[in-house]
């Protein structure tokens, strides 16, 4: 006899929306107590959690969402990104970041234009696949 088992690997997507109120209600937090502990602005964090806006595709809403993710119990970066539909852009550590602008420093004036040129298509690009 064979048993026929469902196997969706799809599943629905919870959005920033819910998973903060979620999150907010199960462990008694504050928007307040939330956006001081992480370093979101209060207006923000609110109108993510009303879904009134959701994070833009930029360094600072990226960086807000992992100070968040910090401060929200048992949720991580990833699912903070997947609730917006991003993948979780990749860490740079202090000294990486440190020999990357020794290296841009050092390069001319044309060759700055080119690394410039190169990395904002790669910005434009990721931006559009996220």
């Amino acid at each position: 006899m064979l048993l026929h088992v469902a196997n969706d690997s799809r599943r629905e997507r919870e959005s920033l929306s819910a998973l903060l109120e979620r999150v907010i209600d199960q462990h008694g937090l504050t928007q307040k107590g939330l956006a001081d502990a992480s370093g979101v602005p209060l207006a923000t964090l609110n109108a993510w959690i009303s879904g009134r806006r959701s994070p833009r595709n930029s360094a600072d809403s990226k960086e807000q969402l992992r100070s968040l993710a910090q401060h929200l119990p048992g949720v991580t970066v990833a699912q903070l990104f997947e609730s917006i539909g991003q993948q979780v852009p990749g860490e740079v550590s202090p000294e990486a970041e440190a020999r990357t602008l020794a290296l841009y420093r050092n390069l001319s004036g044309g060759r700055r234009r080119v690394v410039d040129q190169l990395v904002e298509t790669l910005a434009s690009e990721e931006r559009t696949t996220s």
